[in-house]
């Protein structure tokens, strides 16, 4: 027992790093604390805007929805389906700028644009396998301004426009 006791007492007085090493520790600490304040203060500037804006269509939509002749007349599904098709089509190397048209087309009036854009909400969009390009976070109108030319923008315009959609992207 006392053969143990000892063997217990020998190994708390065990050094694993030299002082040189613990200082070489803690400024790596240091380091990697202070770079994962820089990320988290990064990403919370990146969608301090963003929430708003989402936010004010969460709120406008509640407000159309609650008069009959502007209310919303594609399902909460549909809206969903619609935002999925888009993210689809600009997710990835590449945009699939016939797929957003159509998706645009099946739009009736600006609750249906806000419905989509509240299912859209923020989401990343990854530029595609090798592409240099850097993946970002966006909502919806972000998201098509980022990855649409200005001929194709034009086009969604235009054919909210002709939709009378109050709502440009």
């Amino acid at each position: 027992m006392k053969k143990i006791n000892n063997m217990i007492q020998n190994a708390q007085k065990v050094d694993y790093f030299s002082e040189r090493g613990k200082k070489i520790m803690k400024l790596v600490a240091i380091g990697v604390g202070v770079f994962l304040a820089y990320k988290f203060y990064q990403n919370w500037k990146a969608n301090d805007g963003r929430e708003d804006e989402v936010q004010e269509a969460y709120n406008e939509l509640d407000t159309l929805n609650q008069n009959n002749a502007t209310k919303q007349k594609i399902t909460k599904y549909q809206a969903e389906q619609y935002a999925n098709g888009i993210y689809t089509a600009v997710n990835g190397y590449g945009t699939d700028e016939t797929s957003i048209e159509k998706i645009f087309w099946r739009l009736y009036n600006d609750a249906d644009f806000l419905a989509v854009s509240k299912a859209y909400g923020i989401r990343k969009i990854s530029s595609g396998y090798l592409n240099p390009e850097p993946d970002y976070k966006g909502t919806m109108t972000e998201s098509l301004h980022i990855d649409l030319s200005s001929y194709y923008l034009t086009r969604l315009n235009n054919i909210l426009k002709k939709k009378k959609i109050k709502f440009r992207v």
